[in-house]
């Protein structure tokens, strides 16, 4: 659920689009992982994990202005407002031109193509076999590094394509699986012993967090397209 707010005569409501770019921006900035921010942000605004868990990935928004402006002082945003944005009472055009077609297909296109390095590099730990990085003193570190340089051009190509696709409900959702399912499938789980021990440990293969993603992913487009 996101609630409304009323700021100065207006109806507010949390954006989930607005929370991960910031989000994004903010856990790159001081090289942490989703969990890590979760867990930082849970224990500074005294909510529990799940709690942010949910506005990361747009299933429920803050529960008045006052908590939306502590998370804006959390993520050293002076303007809480960023975290907004005005409702139009649910009645969102939800049919796309065909600009935004095209938008959308790029970000798609680029999704996939991250997928399937992921899944070529068997969950990205073909790094822990290169010989070269035998001798890395903290090789997930390196290989985390890796995968963030292999998001940065999904991120940024997500802030290109706000021009033609923000105010149509693709794009939050496309937000929400770039920021939450791709991160998803690899936050946590790029050390040797997640990776190469998964069926000891019940780990989700790479195999099913592919699958995954890919049903996300193609929920949205059958969705909209």
């Amino acid at each position: 659920m996101n609630r409304k707010y009323n700021i100065n005569g207006k109806q507010m409501v949390f954006s989930f689009s607005g929370f991960n770019r910031i989000f994004t921006t903010y856990q790159r900035a001081h090289k942490m992982k989703v969990g890590e921010l979760e867990e930082f942000l849970s224990e500074k605004l005294g909510v529990s994990i799940d709690t942010v868990h949910n506005w990361h990935c747009k299933k429920n928004g803050p529960i008045d202005d006052k908590q939306v402006k502590n998370i804006a002082a959390a993520l050293e945003i002076s303007d809480f407002m960023l975290l907004l944005t005005e409702t139009d009472g649910g009645n969102s055009m939800t049919q796309l031109t065909d600009r935004q077609k095209d938008a959308a297909k790029r970000l798609y296109d680029k999704c996939l193509w991250f997928l399937n390095e992921f899944n070529k590099t068997d969950g990205f730990t073909s790094f822990w076999h290169k010989p070269e990085n035998n001798g890395s003193k903290n090789p997930e570190h390196d290989s985390y590094e890796l995968v963030e340089n292999t998001m940065a051009p999904i991120l940024l190509l997500l802030d290109q394509e706000y021009f033609d696709l923000h105010g149509h409900p693709i794009y939050d959702d496309l937000c929400e699986f770039i920021n939450g399912n791709l991160y998803e499938i690899f936050d946590g789980k790029l050390s040797h012993a997640y990776r190469f021990e998964a069926d000891a440990n019940n780990n989700p293969t790479t195999a099913e967090d592919y699958d995954k993603a890919m049903i996300a992913l193609n929920t949205i487009v059958d969705k909209y397209i």
